[in-house]
């Protein structure tokens, strides 16, 4: 049930979550001020932790997954992405909490929110991070193009 949607994080991610290789220099910047960029994600490893053995996603079940992080062309790798989500409700299509690590060289973003298994694009807040991005926030973007992939768009506020 959700499969697809806990691959990100994000990311997602995340979160999706990704600085990477990439620098400022090479990001957008809106008429807000807002930085923003882009990179492929791609799940590498996940398991799924079944809490009560019901075989089927229950409240308190979670999924812990590590992702690559790459350029959007996918011609350099540029971080790797730890992040666990949990069941939190199990009404509709359901829904999980997730909170993921963009590790990216020595620095380090984080993410956190619920995914709602409907969705094929969501949003993730960015909370912090450390070494050249301590003290960031703003907001992951995560659109889902396949089980194991993912298009994040990191944007940070001023």
């Amino acid at each position: 049930m959700f499969r697809s949607v806990w691959k990100v994080g994000l990311v997602a991610g995340v979160v999706a979550i990704a600085l990477g290789g990439a620098s400022f220099a090479a990001a957008n910047q809106s008429a807000a001020g807002h930085r923003s960029f882009k990179l492929f994600d791609h799940t590498v490893k996940s398991t799924n932790v079944d809490v009560d053995n019901s075989k089927t996603f229950t409240i308190g079940d979670e999924f812990i997954f590590t992702d690559q992080l790459w350029t959007v062309d996918k011609s350099k790798r540029v971080g790797t992405l730890h992040g666990v989500c949990t069941v939190v409700s199990t009404s509709g299509n359901g829904v999980a909490h997730c909170v993921e690590t963009a590790h990216l060289g020595t620095s380090t973003l984080e993410g956190s929110g619920d995914i709602d298994n409907s969705m094929k694009t969501f949003r993730q807040a960015l909370v912090g991070g450390t070494g050249r991005y301590a003290g960031a926030s703003g907001q992951f973007v995560i659109h889902e193009i396949s089980a194991n992939d993912a298009i994040v768009t990191v944007q940070f506020t001023d």
